[in-house]
């Protein structure tokens, strides 16, 4: 017999003698637990944990092998979690439920420029993520500033599943050389040449002071501030490796 509900069973026995008896018994089914799982969360970053309780039973076991009716686990990838459930009558139901596990967040600064001079901008822009908030209190992706000293700006990113990471970049602000110009005349006639000679305090150490000849008197030069490491020199800009300008 499988009873699905209490059920009283009669039984009617009879001798050789044609005698004949009666008797009966009843039994008692007892339905079975239903289990439920509620979770403080359904979905977690990746390092994140999660609170799973189990309703409907009196005792219960888990698949991480708890036996308390709430357990606190911290999965590291998509985890589907069980528990069986035991009553007074020691009749037992089963469950689970899926704790989906988000990948953590890796955010990225790009600088236009690691190094700039003293009054100059750089535009910092970061990826990665969906949401973004700097140390500036800005909350676009990229973001422009001009600092008068060497700053480090840190960003945070946040992405649709709530996740978040953080990183950050150094700009460092190089202050404008002290630079002298001299000529070898402050006039000169057409087609003759002057020699200019450009001196002071190299921003970078060892850097050998400049000099070039204007061939008219229009072409003399001033010696400006640090931009790019570029020289101007004849209206043509020439790269070299030293933050002097000529202009």
């Amino acid at each position: 017999m499988t009873p699905n509900a209490t059920t009283t069973y009669n039984v009617t026995g009879s001798s050789g003698a044609n005698c004949s008896g009666t008797a009966s018994a009843t039994v008692t089914v007892t339905s079975s637990p239903v289990i439920t799982i509620s979770a403080s969360a359904s979905s977690v970053c990746a390092g994140n944990s999660v609170t799973l309780t189990a309703n409907g039973a009196t005792n219960y076991t888990w698949s991480t092998g708890a036996t308390t009716a709430s357990i606190t686990v911290t999965p590291n990838a998509t985890t589907t979690y069980s528990v069986t459930g035991t009553n007074g009558s020691n009749c037992s139901g089963t469950t689970s439920r899926t704790i989906t596990v988000s990948s953590s967040v890796n955010i990225t600064i790009a600088a236009s420029s690691l190094s700039i001079c003293s009054g100059e901008s750089v535009t910092l822009t970061a990826s990665g993520a969906t949401n973004y908030t700097w140390s500036t209190g800005a909350t676009t992706a990229s973001i422009t500033v001009t600092p008068n000293a060497t700053t480090t700006y840190s960003v945070t990113g946040s992405s649709g599943a709530g996740c978040s990471g953080s990183t950050s970049k150094t700009i460092t602000v190089i202050s404008s050389p002290g630079i002298t110009i001299t000529a070898s005349s402050s006039s000169t006639c057409s087609g003759s040449s002057v020699t200019l000679t450009a001196s002071g305090q190299p921003i970078i150490p060892g850097a050998p002071v400049r000099q070039r000849q204007a061939s008219r008197e229009s072409d003399i030069y001033n010696v400006l501030r640090c931009d790019r490491h570029i020289w101007k020199l004849f209206g043509q800009g020439i790269q070299n490796h030293y933050c002097y300008f000529v202009t």
